[in-house]
């Protein structure tokens, strides 16, 4: 994107204009004061050393104006000399952070009139220059992704992208002036940048207010020209004809894809397609907890498994993945941009060696695991000794069922030549089999021969060290290759990398993905919830309430039965949610903990307070300053005010708390999931946790003996809207059915549960079928 020209011929004289007046008020000030000074009052060191009768004369006599005149000049020649050193350290500053760092805006009043004198001459030279100079072509984004939130329209002739604002390194700070250069190639259009992201709100809660203030992992958006299409290529006449045989490809060289790639804050460097399927991994594991919960066991355990840091950040959303074509190619890493992909199998092993092979080792490893492929589901070999070098200090107890550890190395070849021998009898190819092994002379020979025999089979290799027989990359510890055999291009590339705990950490999530399902069997004579997972005394009841929320399915603020609820924002529903699910009050650090996990220091008691008082301002000004707060505090303990607010989960807990309540009392007050519309990650938990208990108390209603079937059918209906995915109340509603003598509703009801369970690939079990 490109700025008119009067823009920026206007833009360049203010910059020439207001450098001209810094560097007059800086010469005043460092050439004009001392020269007045001299001029006026005189040089201030004496011309002699003072004999100790002058001084007791000087210092017995009153105070004339001259003496007083001489005293007020002493002191400003002090503060003349600390101007000139403040001075000279923002130049420093200006070498080492650029003319935008953070040390030319801080300190007392001296430093910050001299570093904004400093930044007004050099900005306007630096400006003038490019601005006169030929352009730039745009810097390589490294990464440039496509914007994750909404940007501004671009023209046809642009492209949105986002980049990343990078930490600090060796005490530079990165700034809109950098990012602007990476991007553009032109560090002077920083004020495009701050004005298309200014005040759009970050992961971190934060937004961008000030252009002198840029925190690491914000992702700025910017607009850069869009890449020409490529002209098409007219058949070159000395192309074979399609009757003669085709020249195979070499498979030396990676293949290209236009996918980028995702830098976490645990360090992980990784594909969007593996960002992707953990994602839908955390997902599909939490589906298949609801779908093997016994409803009225009570169990709560596995709701309160921590997840892995690089499980955390791959919950923050990245941008939506184009659709890319399918490829049996796996990731390798990034270069220019661009992401590698290598066929393994086709290269009859690869061997890596360096500091950083090991991490990108465990990179192709959750890669193969993981990622969706168009020829099949992968199956990794490990000898059990050499998975120490991936998981060092690590026991793995469960592994996916994609992944096979074996006693020794020798074992793990005659899986190869097993499956070899299998898939050319057959001519099935199941899908890749690859192979992770440390190379030694005892195994070198065999695996080269499987290799050879099963390149075309599936089979592959990846070597814990240097590969004598085929490819080899030396990873850097920046996870760069810096060597490789000729037949790969693949120097400079960036490898995807993970370290032992991240990959132990995802090795551990597609275990709740792949293995097999184990119900619990729990045997309860007398299903009812359980009073120690409740509150310790029943939520208060407000009288005369003066605002009602809901925040049972979609959060709803109501006064007088007027909707207010679009005056707050959603860091304010936040806080509101965690107040309501505990009516005793809460510590400020609980509800900072939880609402602003990565956010360091102090930053997010300052937040939470600013939020709180922007809450109190919101509802001011709805309801024209008839309700002030909601809240109460207390030596840093917060509460939602009973006497004001009524809640709609406070009511559902006195419920459930009641052994008589029906059924429909329950679901009336139960419209939804918890603040349904809001995806923070701490309300998984209590979302769950109120969804089991209304499931309980519903189970407990059904099994009432004064109820008719029909009655009963109708509450474990009502269960199955509210957890399709629970096999469970599909069995009850069967046998229910089955009694009321209905064969085509239980046709219905099997066809139901196999459309809910194949969206977590799983099936009915056989407990389910025997019912048929």
């Amino acid at each position: 994107m490109t700025m008119p020209r009067r823009s920026v011929w206007a833009a360049t004289a203010a910059r020439l204009v207001a450098g001209l007046l810094a560097a007059a008020a800086l010469l005043t000030l460092t050439a004009g004061l001392p020269w007045a000074l001299c001029r006026f009052v005189g040089w201030p060191l004496a011309d002699h050393v003072p004999s100790i009768a002058e001084l007791k004369s000087v210092l017995v006599a009153p105070l004339s104006p001259s003496m007083l005149l001489d005293l007020l000049a002493c002191l400003c020649w002090l503060a003349w000399a600390m101007f000139v050193v403040d001075v000279g350290r923002c130049g420093l500053a200006v070498v080492r952070q650029g003319v935008r760092g953070p040390q030319l805006r801080t300190g007392g009043p001296a430093r910050r009139v001299a570093g904004t004198l400093v930044a007004t001459i050099l900005l306007a030279v630096l400006g003038s220059r490019t601005a006169t100079a030929a352009p730039h072509p745009p810097a390589h984004a490294a990464p440039t992704i496509p914007a994750a939130t909404a940007p501004p329209v671009a023209s046809p002739a642009t492209t949105t992208v986002t980049e990343v604002v990078r930490p600090p390194e060796n005490g530079v700070h990165d700034s809109l002036w950098h990012v602007a250069e990476r991007v553009w190639g032109d560090g002077t259009r920083w004020p495009e940048l701050f004005a298309q992201n200014r005040g759009i709100i970050q992961a971190d809660g934060h937004a961008l207010t000030t252009p002198d203030l840029v925190r690491p992992g914000w992702q700025l958006i910017a607009q850069i020209p869009a890449p020409a299409p490529t002209p098409e290529t007219r058949p070159s006449q000395d192309q074979p004809s399609p009757t003669s045989p085709r020249p195979a490809d070499p498979p030396a060289q990676p293949e290209p894809a236009n996918e980028p790639s995702v830098d976490l804050t645990t360090g992980a460097f990784i594909s969007l397609a593996l960002a992707a399927a953990a994602t839908t991994a955390v997902t599909i594991s939490r589906l298949r907890r609801r779908h093997r919960y016994r409803v009225g066991s009570g169990v709560r355990e596995d709701l309160r498994q921590p997840l892995g840091p690089v499980v955390r950040a791959l919950l923050v959303p990245v941008p939506p993945r184009a659709a890319q074509p399918q490829s049996t190619a796996t990731p390798l890493g990034e270069r220019d941009g661009r992401q590698l992909a290598i066929d393994l199998a086709s290269h009859r092993g690869v061997g890596l060696t360096g500091p950083g092979s090991h991490f990108a080792a465990r990179a192709l490893l959750l890669h193969l695991l993981a990622v969706p492929r168009p020829d099949g589901t992968a199956t990794v070999l490990i000898p059990a000794p050499d998975l120490g070098l991936l998981l060092p200090n690590r026991a793995t107890t469960r592994t996916p069922s994609n992944l096979v550890l074996t006693d020794s190395a020798s074992t793990a070849l005659d899986h190869m030549e097993t499956a070899l021998t299998t898939r050319i009898r057959t001519g099935e190819h199941p899908g890749p089999l690859a192979l992770f092994i440390r190379p030694t002379q005892q195994v070198d020979d065999r695996l080269h021969a499987v290799l050879n025999a099963g390149a075309e089979h599936g089979l592959a290799a990846v070597l814990l060290g240097p590969w004598s027989r085929g490819n080899s990359l030396h990873v850097g510890d920046r996870g760069v290759v810096e060597a490789a055999n000729p037949t790969l291009d693949v120097i400079g590339t960036r490898l995807y990398s993970l370290s032992d705990d991240d990959t132990a950490d995802l090795v551990e999530l597609l275990c709740h993905v792949t293995d097999a399902p184990t119900p619990q069997d729990v045997a309860v004579e007398e299903r009812r919830p359980d009073p120690d997972r409740q509150p310790a005394k029943p939520p208060p009841k407000a009288t005369a309430a003066q605002v009602d929320l809901h925040v049972l399915g979609r959060i709803r603020l109501l006064r007088n039965g007027v909707d207010i609820t679009n005056a707050v924002a959603p860091k304010q529903r936040e806080i509101i949610v965690h107040l309501a699910l505990h009516p005793d009050g809460v510590r400020r650090d609980a509800i900072v903990a939880d609402i602003w996990p990565d956010a360091p220091g102090h930053r997010p008691q300052n937040s939470f307070h600013a939020t709180l008082s922007q809450l109190r301002r919101a509802l001011r000004t709805a309801t024209d300053g008839a309700v002030e707060t909601l809240t109460t505090t207390h030596d840093s303990h917060y509460a939602l005010d009973p006497h004001i607010v009524d809640v709609d989960l406070w009511r559902l807990h006195r419920l459930l708390r009641d052994p008589s309540a029906d059924a429909v009392s329950v679901t009336d007050l139960y419209r939804g999931e918890l603040a349904e519309e809001l995806g923070a990650e701490w309300l998984i938990t209590p979302r769950e946790t109120i969804r089991r208990d209304v499931l309980d108390s519903l189970e407990n209603a059904a099994k009432n003996s004064d109820i008719t079937l029909e009655t009963r059918l109708t509450t474990l209906e009502d269960m199955r809207r509210i957890d399709p995915y629970n096999e469970g109340v599909y069995q009850d509603i069967i046998r229910i059915q089955r009694e009321l003598g209905r064969e085509e509703s239980v046709a219905r009801t099997i066809a139901l549960l196999k459309v809910a369970l194949a969206e977590i690939g799983e099936s009915p079990s056989s407990e389910t079928t025997s019912l048929l």
